[in-house]
């Protein structure tokens, strides 16, 4: 078994936050989906911690196990040419067995950006 430990970037609109959800789409969901489309194994991503519907996230850390001899460049590459363009691995390296993103997690930012003008601004 390896465990890799990833960082995330997603642009959470499309979904209703990171954990996966029965009635709703989540970043969770279509990760797990594209690591069985690339290593077809499925499993459990573990994430730092979960956002609400809607919310971005710029380095969101996961983790997952999985038995395979793929390396941490076939990861990167082979996750983001499976998933949507709104979610994006930045990195992966592989982690002690041990490590579970949530568990080990010391610390979170977060940033609330509030668009209030009277012009739209599409880009934040």
């Amino acid at each position: 078994m390896t465990n890799f430990r990833i960082i995330l970037a997603y642009n959470g609109t499309a979904y209703h936050g990171w954990q996966r959800q029965n009635n709703a789409l989540a970043v969770q969901q279509v990760l797990e989906e594209a690591i069985l489309s690339l290593t077809g194994q499925t499993v459990t991503v573990n994430g730092c911690s979960r956002t609400d519907a809607g919310v971005h996230a710029r380095r969101f850390c996961a983790s997952f196990l999985i038995e395979s001899t793929i390396t941490c460049r076939g990861i990167v590459f082979g996750l983001n040419s499976k998933l949507p363009d709104d979610i994006s691995v930045l990195e992966c390296e592989k982690v002690p067995l041990d490590f579970h993103a949530r568990y080990m997690c010391s610390g979170k930012e977060y940033e609330y950006i509030i668009h209030n003008s009277e012009i739209k601004k599409s880009i934040l």
